[in-house]
């Protein structure tokens, strides 16, 4: 497998690099599922090399961005798993490449790495919370750096399940050099939409907590959140968008159940309208299609 890394650096065979093709790049893909753990070590190490941009012009780079989404979709479905022997493989092969794909797909690797926080095993979440690190400093940034572009994904994630794992936030919080409560008024924004989807109202007490209120309701209806909630509520695939939006926001609060959806509308208009467009550009045509309308 460290031959094999060596050869792909300088192969200018096309086949040779294509993931689709070539049968030592599928071998360098299945290795990660061994029962040899330093073969798939090996492996991990191997892998970015078949989805890093390459120097030689004979390689045409839709193989490698063909490359690259079979490489995350292989992870994936690796990491979904959930096999103890292969925590440490998945984890340090979502690092490893994540340190040569581009910003769009460094979404996907940053989000498995801080699911891998939350972790029941110590020693797993300990050893994403160093990967992390490494991943950051490879790419010349701090973790905070890492983290910004994506939290607008990342934010749900890391705060969902304070209740049941309360160390993926805190381990987050290490890594930002911030407390949990700092951490939570960063990512209300991008948190709340999803907490009120969800209807997870013990988190959102916590948001409110940290920001030093008494009430879920404040929060949600704070001129920085309350835009993105309702974006996200009225792009919903459902027969009746505003009576189901009211609902999830009257689970919130009997405060908020009280109130009109066209109230809560006029509060800022134009803030809404451009959520409404950020929300669609990252949904279905369904979802973009209700968005416009």
């Amino acid at each position: 497998m460290i031959c094999l890394r060596r050869i792909a650096r300088h192969s200018t065979d096309e086949d040779f690099w294509d993931l689709e093709k070539s049968d030592p790049g599928q071998w360098c893909l299945q290795s990660l599922n061994s029962s040899i753990r330093e073969l798939r070590i090996a492996a991990g190490r191997a892998i970015p090399v078949f989805i890093t941009e390459p120097a030689l012009a004979t390689i045409n780079k839709e193989v490698i961005k063909r490359n690259r989404a079979t490489v995350l979709a292989f992870l994936r479905s690796l990491s979904e798993k959930e096999s103890p022997r292969l925590h440490e493989t998945c984890i340090m092969a979502w690092a490893q490449v994540g340190r040569v794909v581009a910003d769009d797909e460094l979404n996907l690797v940053v989000l498995k790495l801080v699911e891998y926080l939350g972790h029941r095993n110590l020693t797993v979440s300990s050893f994403a919370f160093n990967e992390i690190i490494n991943l950051a400093e490879s790419r010349g940034q701090s973790p905070s750096q890492l983290f910004e572009p994506f939290w607008s994904n990342l934010g749900f994630a890391v705060v969902k399940d304070l209740m049941t794992r309360p160390q993926t936030a805190r381990m987050v919080a290490d890594l930002l050099q911030l407390s949990v409560p700092e951490l939570l008024e960063l990512l209300q924004k991008h948190a709340l939409p999803w907490l009120v989807l969800t209807k997870k109202r013990e988190v959102i007490r916590k948001i409110a907590e940290a920001r030093g209120e008494k009430e879920e309701w404040q929060p949600c209806l704070d001129q920085g959140n309350l835009p993105s909630i309702l974006a996200l509520l009225l792009i919903q695939d459902t027969p009746d968008v505003a009576t189901h939006a009211m609902s999830l926001l009257g689970h919130v609060s009997e405060k908020i159940a009280n109130s009109e959806l066209v109230e809560l509308l006029r509060t800022d208009p134009i803030t809404i309208a451009l959520e409404l467009f950020k929300a669609a550009a990252d949904s279905n045509e369904n979802r973009k299609t209700r968005a416009s309308s």
